[in-house]
């Protein structure tokens, strides 16, 4: 490392707040650039990854440095540093930032632990379930503190109609979907409000680490994108389905089986907290569904095998409205 980026990342150290650099060794974990869509976007998302090991030989600190201009690390500083000293603290990476020349820089405490996607494949029945539940609990835990931390968090009643709009323009322009997502679109419109709360927005098992003695959730880069609230069950349930279940998440979930029947206590023990009833449930998954497409599809960052996936798994969700069926799946609790 060069003596600039050496006393960057100390500025922001945790412990070591204006004391000199002693680390014995930093490893290149991840390089994130360039991406080669365009030079702005590569200046954009450019950085790496740091692992910091101590005198000891063992990580010590995860670092990560991007471009200045890539405001998705600013904000998840932010967040972080909204939740340090709250009482849900313990639950979140502990890190510090800011910027320094021209990189903005994260140095976190690293967390010894596996991820919880390490385990999830031979993972089954209740066991599956109760992790699940209870990873989605601390989510809504830190989800709830940050509506009394931040004032842009603070509760209101949203409109799912309203929610559903950009995403349903978006699409609307995809030749290949007109004018199926309007189908959808019209299941929201005279839906009750439902109450707000910021969801973490990434909520996948490559982002929950069992440390300190259980679970954590790391990488606040999108937390509070969206306001609407089971989004991040929904993005759990279905990457996890994705991942190491060969039936498409949307078949599982209408699917009278032990996981379609679990995966529907979830959501709906989930909703219970928000108060909300089955036209609510049914208007945030449709939320979700065309949010997903609509940011997969147009984001320059995403593999093509995973802009295709978002988009059968719309067209298997306007099929189901077609058929009448998609109500019912949401309306069944078992």
């Amino acid at each position: 490392m060069n003596h600039e980026l050496e006393w960057a990342l100390a500025r922001f150290d945790p412990a070591e707040v204006g004391v000199a650099p002693g680390w014995e060794q930093v490893v290149l974990v991840r390089n994130t650039g360039p991406i080669g869509t365009s030079r702005a976007l590569d200046l954009l998302v450019r950085g790496f990854d740091l692992l910091i090991l101590g005198s000891d030989g063992k990580p010590a600190r995860y670092c990560k440095v991007r471009s200045v201009g890539y405001d998705r690390l600013r904000h998840e500083n932010e967040t972080l540093e909204m939740f340090r000293g709250s009482s849900q603290s313990n639950l979140v990476p502990e890190a510090r930032g800011g910027n320094h020349g021209q990189w903005a820089v994260q140095v976190a405490r690293f967390l010894e632990g596996p991820l919880l996607i390490d385990g999830l494949r031979a993972t089954r029945g209740d066991a599956l379930e109760q992790i699940l539940t209870k990873v989605l609990t601390l989510a809504h835990q830190l989800s709830t503190a940050a509506r009394e931390l931040a004032d842009q968090y603070r509760e209101r009643p949203l409109s799912l109609a309203r929610e559903c709009e950009e995403s349903l323009a978006y699409l609307g322009q995809v030749t290949h979907l007109r004018p199926r997502p309007a189908t959808l679109g019209r299941l929201v419109e005279g839906i009750d409000p439902v109450p707000s709360c910021p969801q973490h927005g990434d909520l996948w098992s490559s982002n929950v680490i069992m440390a300190r003695g259980g679970w954590r959730i790391i990488d606040f880069e999108h937390f509070g994108d969206t306001m609407v609230p089971l989004y991040d069950v929904f993005h759990l349930l279905r990457t996890q389905c994705e991942l190491y279940r060969s039936k498409p998440w949307v078949e599982q979930l209408a699917d009278d089986g032990a996981e379609g029947k679990s995966s529907r206590r979830i959501i709906f023990e989930s909703a219970a907290r928000y108060g909300l009833g089955s036209e609510q449930i049914l208007g945030c998954f449709v939320y979700y569904v065309l949010h997903q497409a609509a940011t997969t599809h147009r984001d320059p960052l995403r593999a093509p095998d995973a802009k295709v996936a978002a988009m059968r798994q719309l067209e298997q969700m306007c099929d189901m409205n077609e058929k009448s069926t998609l109500a019912q799946m949401l309306g069944r609790h078992v």
